[in-house]
């Protein structure tokens, strides 16, 4: 054929297409062609990609979820291991099996001290691909602020110290007097506190004043004159002097499990920290504050809290006191009457062993992490408060 009929041809059959698709649409035209079964067939492989894309899409995302619950199941009873765990270091520690576990463990069952199983700084223990921690730290080294007043005393001894201990820190009595009546069970108010009649009420968003027992540290937020700023410790008080910048952060003289011949050398004196939750608790007994449970145990108590025992101790006496405990835990209150001669001190507010504990599980599985935190009393074997998150 002839390159001119050849042209005649193409433009002929050309114009007949474009004829039709004007007439007819595009959709009847690709019908009465061949072109259709290409279109449907491009058609119906985009939707089954489209569709295959979003079910991948979707499966993986319940595989990533059914992985990351059970994470979280298997790390959530691995913590609640470690708790069990927790509690049979402390059973053996007060039946006196501490000398199983380590040679080199204290074996007085009737005294607690840093010398003892429980504070041991475990290592993190692996189980197949998670891994749990486990520390303990006794509660009975703090002061329990909710004994510091109760419907039969209005002030207890607790509250003096209480109240130097915010002054040790340059603090001034509203500190001190507003916690008295946050727990006293009366509505007078104490000379720098406050009462429900003269702040709480006054507040933008209104709530009563609790005159009773603390149910937890963190509720110490709600009382007056406690900010954040005060209650986490941050740039208060005398926290910030020269002093204390080379001081050890406790006085805790912690062995690592394992290596409980070496006992790290630390500077004697004030801890650096003051969070409040590194030197008060919420439970005890408040009905009875000579109650054991309230006593403050001078084998564990911190540099901060014996400073504040009474107005006649002094920096170099609370050294001695730790210094004597760090090679041997005292046995009796009575072993530091040279330095603590006041017997209503000593017999009233001290003692030697502990019974409430502080507990704190950290487990792994995988990128997930759960915490256990309770608070423990090993003589009822109850718990005063434990959480899961």
């Amino acid at each position: 054929m002839k390159s001119g009929n050849l042209y005649k041809s193409f433009k002929k059959n050309y114009e007949n297409r474009r004829i039709n698709l004007e007439q007819s649409g595009i959709f009847k035209y690709f019908l009465n062609s061949q072109g259709y079964i290409l279109i449907i067939v491009l058609t119906i492989t985009a939707l089954l990609i489209s569709v295959s894309s979003q079910f991948l899409l979707t499966a993986q995302q319940n595989i990533n979820y059914m992985k990351k619950f059970r994470n979280e199941a298997v790390s959530e009873q691995i913590a609640l291991s470690g708790l069990e765990l927790s509690k049979f270091i402390l059973e053996a520690d007060l039946k006196g099996f501490s000398s199983f576990i380590s040679n080199n463990a204290e074996k007085n069952k009737e005294i607690d001290s840093y010398h003892d199983i429980w504070a041991y700084n475990f290592p993190e223990i692996p189980i197949e691909n998670s891994s749990v921690k486990v520390v303990i730290s006794d509660s009975q080294s703090k002061l329990n602020i909710s004994a510091v007043s109760n419907q039969y005393v209005p002030q207890t001894p607790y509250f003096k110290i209480l109240k130097k201990f915010f002054n040790n820190l340059g603090m001034g009595n509203e500190y001190s007097d507003s916690i008295l009546d946050w727990v006293d069970t009366d509505n007078s108010r104490s000379a720098y506190g406050g009462e429900e009649y003269d702040f709480y009420s006054t507040l933008p968003v209104y709530y009563r004043c609790k005159n009773g027992p603390f149910d937890s540290m963190d509720e110490l937020l709600l009382v007056k004159n406690f900010t954040p700023e005060i209650y986490y410790g941050l740039n208060v008080g005398n926290s910030n002097s020269d002093d204390e910048k080379n001081l050890v952060e406790n006085n805790r003289f912690t062995r690592t499990y394992g290596n409980e011949d070496k006992t790290d050398e630390v500077k004697i004196g004030p801890e650096k920290s003051l969070r409040l939750s590194d030197y008060f608790r919420v439970y005890g007994n408040n009905n009875d504050y000579t109650a054991g449970l309230n006593k403050i145990n001078i084998n564990t108590a911190p540099f901060r809290i014996l400073s504040a025992l009474t107005d006649e101790i002094t920096d170099n006496i609370v050294t001695e006191i730790i210094s004597r405990r760090s090679v041997k835990p005292f046995t009796s209150v009575d072993e530091i009457k040279d330095l603590i001669p006041d017997d209503s001190v000593r017999n009233s507010l001290l003692t030697v062993s502990s019974n409430i504990y502080e507990i704190e599980i950290t487990s792994y599985t995988g990128k997930n992490e759960k915490k256990v935190t309770a608070v423990y009393n090993r003589s009822s074997k109850k718990f005063y408060y434990l959480s899961i998150h």
